[in-house]
């Protein structure tokens, strides 16, 4: 099984992501952190249709595969998996972006009600980009019956729980 990562929108969360993988690298056949074009064009934010278009390339070669995100990064799955663009066999998402969903008007909904992977999510109690109780409360509204939402203790998006993260990767990699 091989792993796809993608980090939060911040450049910052580049540096983030390298230790995510170096702490999961060794429970894969191979890992592939996506990086995103804003990253070094300098925009300002994510564009999410330039990267749905730059998916398909980077995935022609890695199946089977798990995918890892995290806050912007969910979003890209969440719509590249509706599409049909990625076809992951499971996803561990962390901090879930409900201010970015709002700000946006993303239909996050709708794509995650258009997937049937297995998905863990692990969110922080009082993340301010949407709590655990409010991440929880908007997953069983898209009525997936695959979903869990795992509150984990803090008040940041930062989520430095690299062995808790690395625990339920493995937890989710037995079970695919």
């Amino acid at each position: 099984m091989n792993l796809l990562l993608f980090a939060g929108a911040g450049r910052q969360s580049e540096a983030w992501l390298q230790r995510v993988d170096a702490s999961l690298a060794h429970q894969y056949e191979k890992t592939y952190r996506h990086s995103y074009a804003h990253w070094e064009s300098g925009a300002p934010d994510i564009d999410l249709d330039l990267e749905i278009g730059r998916l398909a390339a980077i995935t022609e070669n890695v199946s089977p595969f798990m995918i890892f995100a995290k806050s912007a990064g969910t979003m890209l799955v969440s719509r590249a998996t509706a599409l049909g663009i990625l076809r992951p066999e499971a996803c561990l998402f962390t901090g879930i972006p409900l201010i970015m969903i709002r700000d946006q008007q993303l239909p996050a909904n709708r794509w995650l009600q258009a997937t049937e992977f297995p998905m863990t999510i692990l969110q922080h109690t009082d993340d301010p980009y949407g709590s655990y109780e409010e991440v929880k409360q908007y997953i069983a509204g898209t009525a997936r019956t695959n979903a869990e939402v795992h509150e984990i203790p803090g008040d940041t998006h930062d989520y430095l729980e690299f062995d808790l993260i690395k625990s339920y990767a493995a937890s989710l990699l037995r079970e695919t």
